[in-house]
């Protein structure tokens, strides 16, 4: 029985969340120790890195010229009402792509429930060997709170590093130039 129940809570893991983690009006969305009474918005990361932590998750991994990695953030309605995502606007370099917003099923996400995920996904499709900095993902909600700015247009950063395959190019990825 022991075995079974390791294995249901590995799938569950495996898986993934479909909920906020937490229960009984309670969510630990970081920062977060209780549910609020209106939408609320919490999204993380902050800033979709594809350069200098992209690949390993440590140091500084650049992304190679011509190859297209998905990255996403996690968005999770910390409310006890519905948050409406009414839409959102790329503004960034235009090897940065708008992939979409999903629920934990892939389906296209417009309503985040109580206490519920979502997830917004981007491509970065780098055509030189550059630092790609400055840009910005503004997701228009009706949110009534949001760690990530003005609670109607959360901001979350986009910033990529590419060098060329053969390492011919050297390129600063330390974001200042």
């Amino acid at each position: 029985m022991r075995d079974r129940r390791l294995l249901v809570i590995n799938l569950i893991v495996a898986l993934g969340m479909t909920a906020c983690p937490g229960s009984d009006n309670t969510s630990t969305c970081p920062g977060k120790p209780a549910l609020e009474a209106k939408q609320s918005l919490w999204i993380s990361p902050l800033t979709v890195d594809f350069g200098l932590n992209y690949g390993t998750g440590l140091g500084t991994t650049p992304t190679y010229v011509g190859a297209s990695p998905q990255g996403s953030a996690t968005l999770c309605n910390y409310g006890l009402t519905n948050l409406t995502i009414t839409g959102a606007t790329l503004s960034a370099d235009p090897a940065f792509k708008f992939v979409g917003m999903n629920d934990e099923n892939q389906k296209p996400l417009t309503t985040l429930a109580p206490n519920k995920l979502g997830f917004i996904q981007l491509t970065f499709t780098p055509t030189n060997a550059k630092y790609y900095g400055g840009g910005t993902l503004t997701l228009h909600s009706d949110a009534d709170q949001s760690n990530a700015g003005n609670a109607k247009e959360s901001v979350i950063k986009v910033v990529g590093c590419a060098v060329f395959h053969d390492g011919g190019t050297a390129v600063d990825c330390s974001g200042k130039t």
